[in-house]
């Protein structure tokens, strides 16, 4: 990343909180699409959450997981539920609607109705995905992309997902 780039002051700060990891080659690929596992890694690091014993959280994340200790912390914190079979889907990419709803449920953030949500796809989204999507707005957690739009279903990139918490952080200072 260069100095300038979108995200470029969020993922330096983020960096050096140690909430973000580079590769071994010093590398965060910013446009890349975020796991739901990167998310999970990168929440618990940036709130400190308490690792449970128990690391068994899902069916397909047992203890012996890269990843268990954090996804671990988030399911027992509330922030990710699963799916319905029981699973975390620890590869799959996460949605810009999912995001919503899980930085909602990790910084317990309130709907702020004084504030006009102006996003012309917010009904594309999943009902479920909704209200998190409106309260991310009203908070100031996101403005929406180009154009107006929350873009609900498409993936979010490393770089989206570092502002997002970036900010999501720094609410209360």
């Amino acid at each position: 990343m260069k100095e300038g780039q979108f995200a470029y002051n969020e993922i330096q700060h983020l960096i050096s909180q140690n909430v973000i990891s580079l590769d071994d080659k010093g590398n965060y690929y910013p446009n890349k699409a975020i796991t739901r596992a990167e998310a999970a890694v990168m929440l618990q690091s940036a709130l400190n959450l308490e690792i449970p014993t128990d690391l068994n959280a899902f069916k397909d994340v047992n203890e012996n997981h890269p990843y268990a200790k954090e996804i671990a912390a988030t399911k027992a914190k509330g922030i990710f539920k699963g799916k319905a079979d029981g699973t975390f889907g620890v590869n799959d990419v996460l949605t810009r609607e999912q995001m919503a709803t899980i930085l909602v449920r990790a910084f317990s953030l309130k709907a702020q109705n004084h504030v006009q949500v102006k996003l012309s796809d917010l009904k594309s989204a999943s009902p479920a995905h909704q209200e998190n999507i409106k309260i991310l707005y009203q908070n100031g957690v996101t403005t929406g992309r180009k154009g107006g739009m929350f873009d609900p279903r498409s993936k979010t990139t490393r770089a989206e997902f570092a502002v997002f918490l970036y900010r999501a952080l720094n609410l209360n200072n």
